[in-house]
């Protein structure tokens, strides 16, 4: 398939990029990483949420969109690449639901991924 650089992404994209969020953030936390906050010096346990935010940093960046919502087919791919990379400096890898055959039927369902 091939896709257009300015191709809004898709529905299913939507889904599978908070199923990932999500799917990170209890990642990282099993692994026993946790995100230290920089003025406060304590340590709290990822979220969804601040997972979220990471990627509209690097969507901002590397884009100049503040929305993930606002990014094409092709930057959603290249942002997870960014962070995935990132996150292998840690021995984690997480693949995208959406191209991931790891995730079980039931998984998929239970968060919108497939019917």
């Amino acid at each position: 398939m091939i896709v257009k650089p300015e191709t809004p992404r898709t529905n299913q994209q939507n889904k599978a990029i908070h199923v990932f969020f999500e799917e990170v953030a209890n990642t990282l936390n099993d692994s026993g990483l946790s995100m230290q906050l920089f003025l406060n010096d304590f340590e709290i346990d990822f979220s969804k949420e601040m997972i979220k935010g990471i990627f509209r940093t690097i969507g901002r960046h590397k884009f100049g969109k503040e929305s993930t919502a606002d990014w094409t087919t092709i930057e959603l791919q290249d942002a997870y690449e960014e962070f995935n990379r990132h996150m292998s400096k840690y021995g984690i890898h997480i693949p995208f639901p959406s191209y991931a055959a790891e995730y079980d039927e039931e998984f998929l369902k239970k968060h919108g991924i497939i019917n």
